[in-house]
């Protein structure tokens, strides 16, 4: 029988929370009027470790509905196989495009220790990096909407950065085709070429924005895995990868203002800030290694079928449950 209900009008204090606050209805939830989110039972005066006494529900997994009703962890994946394959190749595919950017600056360190040995971008690390970027492009198609009830304007930035690929595939094959193999080093040896850089420039803004307009989407992910819950993803992966990329577009910016200083002054600003392209890329690469690795966590949540508050937070044991099986909140 559920518990009669008993509600106490008081005058407002000025000087309480805002009503709306979580940290409020947390509050309310453990100190006053407290429905069962599945049976209604009321739950008022009851521990917060115990379990609902009519249907044996954790009685945290209805505080937890009741302080974010619309959790993303609730909400069903559209197509659960095509967007967990989805999200692996996006950052396998960006990752094995930025393998593919190390090879040739690989290949100038080795000819500046030996010049002896001759010096040649391997034939594979373009290819790898085209190919790359067009497996991340298409992954994040699938990405646009991966979640239903998906705010437009979360959709519309997912849509924005897979059209930015586009652009970024059409820069890095020109600087591969059209400019590194007419130079045989182009980044430690030879001089900073303008129009080489101002591609790379055009290249990292397209990735910052791709990041950048990606990212509400990889969180909404990530929340509907328990992954941030669970303590399994709890890095922000996507905004140091932009950082690291901030860091060697102002180093590229510094050397296209160096084309027009003085010998000596360039030469110094040139120095610099190929130590900073170098620190930058290598916070890059690692940035997507750990971004594989999350998205590869993610992807195991994913394929299991939407959860109840039930498999959120734990099931009831055996002789506390119901004779009629529960349903999930999705089908009261």
């Amino acid at each position: 029988m559920r518990a009669p209900l008993n509600d106490h009008p008081h005058t407002p204090d000025p000087h309480t929370p805002d009503p709306s606050s979580k940290s409020t209805l947390i509050s309310r939830a453990l100190t006053g009027d407290l429905p069962c989110a599945f049976c209604d039972y009321e739950l008022r005066g009851l521990s917060v470790e115990g379990r609902c006494p009519e249907c044996g529900i954790l009685i945290r997994a209805t505080i937890l509905h009741t302080v974010d009703p619309e959790a993303d962890e609730l909400k069903p994946i559209t197509q659960r196989h095509a967007v967990s394959i989805a999200l692996v190749l996006w950052a396998a595919g960006g990752l094995a495009a930025v393998l593919g950017a190390w090879a040739p600056r690989i290949a100038d360190i080795i000819w500046r220790i030996d010049p002896a040995r001759t010096h040649a971008i391997p034939d594979w690390a373009p290819r790898l990096q085209l190919l790359g970027i067009a497996a991340s492009g298409i992954a994040m198609l699938i990405l646009i909407r991966p979640v239903r009830l998906v705010p437009l304007r979360e959709s519309a930035l997912a849509a924005f950065a897979a059209i930015l690929y586009i652009p970024l595939y059409i820069t890095q094959s020109s600087i591969l085709s059209a400019i590194d193999p007419l130079r045989s080093a182009p980044y430690l040896i030879e001089p900073a070429l303008a129009r080489r850089i101002e591609l790379r420039l055009l290249s990292t803004a397209c990735i910052i924005t791709i990041l950048l307009a990606f990212r509400p989407t990889a969180r909404r992910l990530v929340r509907r895995s328990l992954a941030l819950r669970t303590g399994r993803v709890g890095r922000q992966t996507i905004l140091a990868m932009t950082a690291a990329l901030v860091i060697t577009a102002a180093a590229d910016g510094a050397r296209l203002l160096s084309l027009s200083l003085a010998p000596g002054p360039a030469s110094i600003v040139e120095f610099f800030a190929k130590i900073a392209i170098l620190l930058g890329s290598a916070m890059f690469t690692l940035g997507f290694v750990s971004a594989l690795i999350d998205c590869w966590r993610i992807r195991r949540a994913i394929m299991i079928p939407s959860p109840s508050l039930r498999q959120v937070l734990g099931d009831p044991p055996q002789e506390d449950a119901p004779s009629c099986q529960a349903g999930s909140p999705d089908h009261r």
